[in-house]
């Protein structure tokens, strides 16, 4: 099982917001807090599309329409300055999210008799956060860690192609044959899968 994160995942993960394209966010699964401060997975405020989205139709011809849309928009965007507001401050909390939903999913992983393969992917070239690999050693149980960081780096100053689509910042066709292929290379040399593809005899050691 493979899990692919990137820095920003440390703030998405608290937020009951998640962003779109779209002039709102939507309605997510978050990681909050109980009255005694311990972490947990709250469910999305609504069915994640809480807001009318009329305009996804691209039926305006309607002047009710446009009013609907134009109230929909100004709900989304104080929903969405409520929902960051509520970010937490301490850096420390955020790690804290992580490590909870990397537990959870390494036991999932485990329970289907498979290893969590977390591969950290760098949004233009930086690196992970330093609590990243610490999260990992806490999480222990099997779980593995790469980060591309140095591989999108090389391919960079080898004049390899680039990795981001121009003015997005997500990985573009170059990117994920560039991920898929250090995947690949990890799986084989840690003994994840063997030369035919068949599946190997993990190593104990990350």
């Amino acid at each position: 099982m493979v899990y692919g994160i990137i820095a920003h995942h440390f703030e998405r993960n608290v937020w009951p917001c998640a962003p779109s394209y779209f002039e709102f966010c939507l309605d997510v699964s978050h990681v909050s807090r109980d009255d005694a401060g311990q972490p947990y997975i709250a469910l999305p405020f609504s069915d994640g599309v809480r807001r009318l989205q009329v305009h996804l139709s691209g039926d305006y011809r309607s002047p009710v329409r446009w009013l609907t849309h134009g109230a929909d928009v100004i709900f989304g965007r104080a929903y969405y300055a409520w929902s960051h507001s509520r970010e937490p401050d301490d850096a420390k909390k955020k790690a804290e999210a992580v490590q909870l939903l990397l537990e959870r999913m390494n036991r999932a992983a485990t329970a289907s008799g498979s290893l969590l393969l977390v591969v950290f992917l760098p949004t233009k070239y930086y690196g992970p956060p330093a609590a990243l690999p610490g999260i990992i050693d806490k999480v222990g149980n099997g779980i593995r860690y790469v980060d591309l960081t140095p591989a999108f780096v090389r391919n960079r100053r080898e004049g390899g192609p680039n990795p981001y689509i121009v003015g997005d910042g997500h990985p573009g066709v170059a990117g994920h044959a560039l991920i898929a292929a250090e995947i690949a290379k990890y799986a084989q040399r840690e003994g994840l899968r063997s030369a035919d593809g068949a599946s190997g005899a993990p190593k104990r050691s990350r």
